[in-house]
């Protein structure tokens, strides 16, 4: 194969990585919604250039590379196969006992604003009102309140003895950056799930100290969402 030949190959297989991460979803689980978009600029432009670089070696003479030059180019297609040999990351039970809570972020310095008529209160929003009861007061929380929750069970500490812990991820940028958020669900005949069993928890707000509980009301089994994260 021809120096051109490999490189437009490079190209092209870049282009294709990008294309499948778009269709299958799994972009999801590398990088945020606020750098989504890099991936589909990605593979707008990496599609143009493979096709026009192609173009221009059929036209050219063929260079015959040299050992460093296959070896430097071969390179460039690592990431690829690592993300095709490697499992795919699962920010499961076990990530969020080994990462910083999202609790210790301080509510003081947010701006939250009243719930709205049929707004959802979120993983994040109950997690800062447990940090801030000025917080959680702008924002309307109280006993009583109608919650609805997804999220995986895991063993992330919620100092709520006899709760479940229902927990879900928040990124920036990538899965690096993920952040855990937990909240204590106050289950019915206190049933327990095995750990990274996602549930569609549907009940009510309970505070309990500086905690905020989910009386649950009724727990359902789902499947993990295409967007794991919040």
């Amino acid at each position: 194969m021809t120096l051109g030949r490999m490189k437009t190959f490079v190209l092209a297989v870049w282009s294709a990585f990008f294309i499948w991460l778009i269709v299958t979803g799994e972009v999801y689980r590398y990088i945020g919604p606020r750098t989504y978009w890099v991936v589909v600029f990605g593979a707008i432009c990496l599609t143009l250039a493979a096709f026009s670089y192609g173009v221009l070696v059929m036209r050219s003479q063929h260079q015959r590379p040299t050992v460093g030059q296959s070896l430097g180019v071969s390179l460039l297609l690592i990431p690829v196969l690592l993300v095709a040999l490697v499992p795919k990351p699962s920010l499961g039970s076990l990530a969020a006992s080994r990462k910083l809570t999202g609790g210790a972020t301080s509510a003081l310095a947010l701006q939250p604003s009243q719930l709205q008529p049929g707004e959802e209160v979120s993983f994040q929003q109950l997690s800062y009102a447990a940090e801030s009861a000025e917080y959680a007061s702008v924002l309307g929380l109280s006993d009583g309140l109608e919650v609805q929750l997804t999220g995986f069970v895991s063993d992330a500490e919620t100092a709520v003895s006899g709760a479940l812990t229902l927990t879900r991820f928040s990124i920036f940028c990538c899965a690096a950056d993920a952040v855990p958020y937990s909240v204590p669900i106050v289950t019915p005949n206190d049933e327990s799930y095995p750990l990274d069993t996602w549930l569609t928890v549907e009940g009510t707000l309970s505070q309990q100290g500086l905690r905020w509980v989910v009386v649950a009301r009724r727990i359902q089994q789902v499947d993990e969402p295409e967007n794991p994260y919040i």
